[in-house]
């Protein structure tokens, strides 16, 4: 991965410290290992994903952050997560987190989005994907993205939420999940909700 496009967040207790490079990229956190769960697709309460933002009103036109995190909030369990997570307005190959957006009268927004396509070299192992697809999330740990330039709305009040995708992962044969040490999150997470409004 490319550190000068990353954001890492350490955190102790509820205390965020941030330091970033740029505004597009991902966002992690490093936290002591933990051990490893058995569970093929992951408990449903392990995992969640965060959209956060810093204000509810914006200007029309003017760019609105964001950024999405998955945080595990499990005591003792650790799960690979994507690392290639996109920009929230992309389509990506193995993983994405993808945004979605509604108006006032619950229909949806189109926003631009991109796809992009990835493919493995002949004879990639299972642990050639996991070294550089993936990242390991124990407790307490977050990774994800932050995108401050690509968003921006007409007057309006809106409602966004972010949604995780595994999409290599679960194309892989049970036997070979249950061999890892560490197992692949593969279920779809949804994020919070969060209400905005957009002035003249």
């Amino acid at each position: 991965m490319d550190h000068k496009n990353k954001i890492y967040i350490f955190r102790w207790g509820v205390e965020l410290m941030l330091i970033w490079s740029v505004l597009v990229g991902p966002l992690c956190i490093q936290a002591a290992a933990t051990f490893a769960s058995k569970d093929l697709g992951g408990n449903s309460d392990s995992i969640r994903l965060v959209l956060q933002m810093s204000k509810r009103t914006y200007r029309a036109g003017q760019p609105i952050p964001l950024a999405v995190y998955l945080e595990n909030v499990s005591k003792n369990e650790q799960y690979y997560v994507g690392t290639e997570l996109g920009n929230l307005f992309s389509i990506e190959s193995f993983h994405y987190i993808e945004l979605e957006i509604t108006d006032e009268r619950g229909r949806t927004v189109p926003i631009g989005r991109g796809a992009g396509t990835s493919i493995w070299k002949p004879g990639e192992t299972i642990a050639d994907k996991l070294s550089t697809q993936y990242i390991q999330l124990g407790p307490n740990m977050i990774f994800g993205v932050k995108n401050g330039n690509d968003l921006s709305l007409q007057p309006g009040r809106y409602q966004l939420r972010a949604i995780y995708h595994e999409l290599e992962a679960i194309n892989w044969s049970q036997d070979e999940r249950k061999a890892l040490r560490v197992p692949v999150w593969t279920r779809t997470i949804v994020s919070n909700s969060v209400a905005i409004t957009i002035s003249r």
